[in-house]
Order: C-alpha cells, then structure tokens, then sequence
C-alpha cells in the first residue's frame, strides 16, 4: 500500500497544471502537496486558488492555507496582512478561519502592546523624571512614558499607603 504523501507527491504535476488552468481544487491540493517541503510556493498555489471573494469552498480554503503559511511566520506584518483573509473566511462560515483570525488579532494585540517597565525614582526636577529602570530591555534614549502608579516615602514620613488603609477602615493594630 502506498502513503498519502507518495501519492500527493506524484498526483503533484497533475493538481499543479489544474491549478493553473483556474481549478481551485487543483490550486488546493498542490498547496497541500508542497507546504512541508516549499512554504513559499504553497502559498503562491494557495493564493492562485483563493479570489478576492471566495464563492466555493475549495476558494475559501485557499485563502485560509496561503494566509495560515503567512501568519505561521509570526512576523507581524505578516499577522496583519493575514488578519482579513480570514476575517473574510470566517464571515462565509469557515471555522478554522475564526479561529486562525482570533489567535491572529491575539498575537498582533500582543506584539504591538506597550513595555511596561518597573523602577526607581531618582531625581524630580520640575516636568523632568530620572528613573533607574529594573529591566534587561531598555527604552531608547529620549523616549517619553507615563508613570502610572507612583509612592514615594521616605523614613519618618508619613505613607501614602497608610492614607489609603484609613480611607478602607485601617485602623492599625490593637493589642
């Protein structure tokens, strides 16, 4: 008995040369067919069967393989170039292209969020904030930030945390 593979691989010029000649299917399968051994040309094929609006089933797939190759990369202008082929696939009903486009605007989400970084206070003068940051990756020299939730104390002053426990019904303890 033969494998799948042998036979994708042999059945390759046939569904190449029907891809060609406009088969979707044809496009489909050699897409399939050359993904592990040539993601780039798999993609090529894929988007030969895969039309700016998708009537079939086999177009849909199409654009689901080329765009899942693209995004496979993890790179992010790949991600977004990927994101509405299968917003597209999942607005005709495809699930692996909800899915595709929910793990995809994840990843985007995830990539393009801001560093946060945490520090200390070293000098205040007017507008002009110097932190030394706790981080191995830092901001560029000059960058702007926000400083979100900042306290500062200082031996024998008074805390602002210790504010905060009054305002909530800390009274302190009692022995």
């Amino acid at each position: 008995a033969r494998s799948g593979a042998d036979g994708a691989t042999r059945a390759l010029p046939f569904f190449g040369k029907a891809c060609e000649s406009g088969s979707e299917e044809g496009c489909l399968r050699a897409s399939e067919a050359v993904r592990p051994s040539n993601p780039a040309e798999s993609v090529r094929l894929a988007q030969l069967g895969c039309k700016a609006e998708p009537a079939t089933d086999f177009g849909v797939k199409n654009c689901y393989a080329a765009a899942s190759v693209r995004a496979g990369t993890g790179k992010l202008e790949e991600l977004q170039a990927a994101l509405p082929v299968f917003a597209n696939g999942c607005r005709k009903g495809h699930p692996q292209s909800c899915a595709a486009k929910s793990k995809a605007e994840a990843a985007i989400r995830e990539a393009t969020a801001p560093i946060e970084y945490e520090g200390a206070l070293v000098s205040k003068t007017g507008a002009v904030v110097r932190i030394k940051l706790k981080s191995t990756s830092m901001p560029a020299a000059g960058s702007t930030a926000e400083m979100h939730r900042y306290f500062e104390s200082k031996p024998g002053e008074a805390s602002p945390l210790g504010a905060l426990g009054g305002l909530f019904g800390g009274g302190g303890l009692k022995g």
